[in-house]
This record gives structure tokens, sequence and C-alpha cells, in this order.
């Protein structure tokens, strides 16, 4: 089976993107069957829960009614109604470099999909940069192609 053929509520169960909270990164951790999204996010002190909430509200209530109005299978044409509930994963880290909140968000969302994600994650400033540098590097080899060379 293609990427492009998986279908939500059959193949997919969980979606994990990141979002932008008034200008700060954030994951979402999308469950289709329970309607839950947890938040993570790269400084549990920044927002209080009720407002993320209140952020995430309109997303949370759309989520439902584009699952059935766009179903692609039975399982989306049977889904239920309610919005979404939202919650929030707090762990002990406090990245408090606004700089690194969109590689934090990433890091999170990857250690959340492969269930390595602890409340005590060792996730500090320094590590948040190794790992920037690293994703970077990564996105070089990946897309790295030879540039034509002008003579001026």
């Amino acid at each position: 089976m293609h990427l492009k053929d998986r279908q939500w509520h059959t193949d997919v169960k969980l979606l994990y993107c990141p979002y932008i909270i008034r200008g700060n990164w954030v994951g979402l951790c999308i469950d289709l069957p329970s309607h839950k999204i947890t938040v993570l996010l790269p400084d549990p002190t920044e927002y209080a829960l009720k407002e993320v909430e209140k952020e995430l509200l309109p997303l949370a209530s759309s989520l439902p009614f584009l699952i059935t109005n766009c179903a692609t299978n039975a399982e989306m044409e049977a889904d239920i109604s309610e919005s979404f509930t939202i919650t929030s994963y707090v762990g002990e880290w406090e990245i408090k470099c606004k700089g690194s909140h969109g590689i934090t968000t990433i890091l999170l969302l990857e250690l959340h999909t492969s269930n390595t994600l602890t409340f005590s994650a060792n996730l500090y400033e320094a590590s948040i940069i190794d790992t920037g540098k690293n994703y970077g590097v990564k996105i070089f080899e990946k897309f790295n192609f030879s540039l034509p060379l002008r003579m001026c």
C-alpha cells in the first residue's frame, strides 16, 4: 500500500503535526478514534491548559465535521460528531529560548511517535541546539544537489 492510499480510522489512527499558537510552535498528537488532541509544549510554563484549549477550540470543533463530511471510508462516515478533547503532555523540560521551540516541537513529536517520550526526558537548551544541528545536516544530505558554479 502506498502512503497516499492510507485511510483515516482504518490505516491511520494518529496524526502528528507542528502547530503555531500565538507565534510559538507546539506539537499536536491527534488521536482519531478517541477524539483526543494531546499538545506537546516546548515550554510547559508558557501557557495554562485553558489558554491552549481556547486556541485549539476551532480545530477541535471542526475536525469531526471534516472527518464525516470528507469521508473516504465507512469508519469515517460513522465517526461521532463530538468535539475533540484537548490535553497537554507536561514534562519536566522548559525550553525557554523561543528560537528553539520549532526544533523542540519536532523532537517532542518524534519522541512521542516512537513511544520514547517520558515525563523526565533529558531535554535541555544545549541538547536542543545539537538536535537542530543534526536535523540540519540530515536535511542538507537529503536535499543536497550540485549547484552550477557561476563565473563573474
